[in-house]
């Protein structure tokens, strides 16, 4: 693989931050299949709908966790892929910042239609002013660095990045960029061109379409370069790095990271900044902890970069002003966006198309792609907009929110963002730097 221009450092193994549910002697619930039903599935169907059929129960509430009970007893461990938990988990350098699971297993919302996903959408895009908006993400590129996202879903299926200089499958480097087949993006985590969201994560693909979905997306008509940098349950600081190089390399506007860690050597700073590339904007996740950034720090949202924005997570609904509980907090991150907890969040792109293609997700790793989407949205509507702009623009429009535990009370306000932009656009002096937000609400 072509050198990207810096040195990669290899770390430890990190963990997903979901999947870890309250332990049981028993993985399945009342009115689950029985153990013949599910032998008839790994007989008679491949893999994947497997995957699928066990992503269901799980939603359904009738089983307690896929990924640590149901692969490692019912399926075949000749794929490395369903190796039970215990052997592939470490303790880790970043994890993805989904919110931590509930005590208590219970059912996710799942939903079947386009209309229910609508009126779930409601209640978060009134608090951050996207309601009634006439708005397209279209011509703006955004990588979104995660477990791979699934094209094949309705809502993403024209939301797919294409390398128009690589022809597929002719295992061919065709446009000379040191990697063969790239066609929507690159498998860092693999080595390889496959940049297919699986069920066990499910994690970029929910990403994914709260950026770019048709009917979830907050920037719809944007294009998702798919940038693989781990399977969900592991991964190393090395591989973001030049998976950030490859973004900035293959034209991404923005870069969606939601992960973090506490974990970050001294010359890592450095190399981040390096890999971030020119002219690129980044939203990243402060991470699930609860902790507040003078007890501990959670990188990289604990930087600071003209290009980048940290986000916390705050409720839905009537809550949008909140912090949600297990979101990290403090003044050294910059933002705040509605992701919610306890059974309400973000409504997504679920894997579990096409019987229930939308699913409800949180988590820092839900907010960071809204600010990601409000990105999109600007960088479309004025294509000469930098990265840093597009950050002034971002904090100098939040509405603010004094009881809200992140600098200056800082709330997304897509609304004035796009409005201030658009004055601003012929007159590029008079747009105030951040450090004094304008919008009371």
């Amino acid at each position: 693989m072509k050198n990207l221009g810096f040195i990669l450092i290899l770390f430890s193994f990190f963990i997903l931050g979901s999947g870890c549910q309250k332990k049981s002697n028993s993985p399945w619930r009342e009115g689950s299949p029985n153990t013949a039903e599910l032998g008839y599935l790994v007989s008679g169907v491949s893999k994947i709908e497997i995957e699928r059929y066990l992503r269901k129960m799980e939603y359904q509430g009738r089983i307690l966790s896929v990924e640590k009970r149901l692969y490692e007893i019912y399926v075949s461990d000749d794929d490395a892929r369903f190796l039970p938990f215990k052997d592939k988990v470490k303790n880790g350098i970043f994890k993805l910042a989904q919110s931590p699971p509930l005590p208590v297993a219970k059912p996710a919302a799942v939903f079947k239609t386009a209309e229910e996903a609508l009126e779930q959408k409601k209640n978060y895009t009134k608090a951050i002013r996207l309601d009634g908006l006439n708005v397209s993400g279209e011509g703006a590129i955004v990588a979104v660095l995660d477990t791979g996202v699934d094209f094949h879903h309705p809502d993403l299926v024209d939301a797919e990045w294409r390398n128009v200089g690589e022809i597929p499958d002719n295992n061919i480097d065709d446009d000379q960029n040191g990697f063969v087949d790239d066609v929507n993006g690159w498998n860092f985590h693999d080595g390889n061109g496959d940049t297919l969201d699986q069920l066990f994560s499910n994690h970029g693909t929910a990403v994914a379409g709260i950026i770019s979905g048709k009917v979830t997306g907050v920037a719809p008509g944007s294009k998702v370069m798919a940038i693989k940098v781990t399977d969900g349950r592991s991964g190393d600081w090395g591989t973001l790095l030049a998976a950030m190089a490859y973004a900035s390399k293959m034209g991404a506007h923005a870069v969606n990271l939601s992960l973090s860690g506490t974990s970050w050597p001294l010359d890592m700073t450095t190399l981040f900044h390096e890999a971030m590339g020119e002219n690129v904007f980044y939203a990243v996740a402060a991470g699930n902890s609860s902790k507040s950034c003078d007890e501990q720090k959670f990188y990289p949202s604990a930087l600071t970069f003209p290009n980048m924005i940290s986000v916390i997570a705050s409720g839905v609904g009537e809550n949008s002003f909140v912090k949600a509980k297990y979101s990290n907090y403090g003044n050294c991150y910059e933002l705040a966006a509605p992701a919610g907890e306890g059974g309400y969040g973000i409504v997504t792109t679920s894997l579990t198309f096409p019987d229930l293609p939308y699913r409800i997700f949180d988590g820092t790793s839900a907010a960071t792609p809204i600010v990601i989407g409000t990105a999109a949205l600007l960088k479309a509507a004025h294509p000469n907009l930098s990265a840093e702009k597009i950050k002034e623009l971002i904090l100098q429009n939040a509405t603010i929110k004094n009881d809200l535990e992140v600098s200056q009370g800082r709330f997304l306000n897509i609304e004035s963002a796009l409005n201030t932009a658009n004055v601003t656009e012929q007159n590029p002096t008079s747009l105030a730097k951040y450090g004094t937000a304008a919008a009371h609400f």
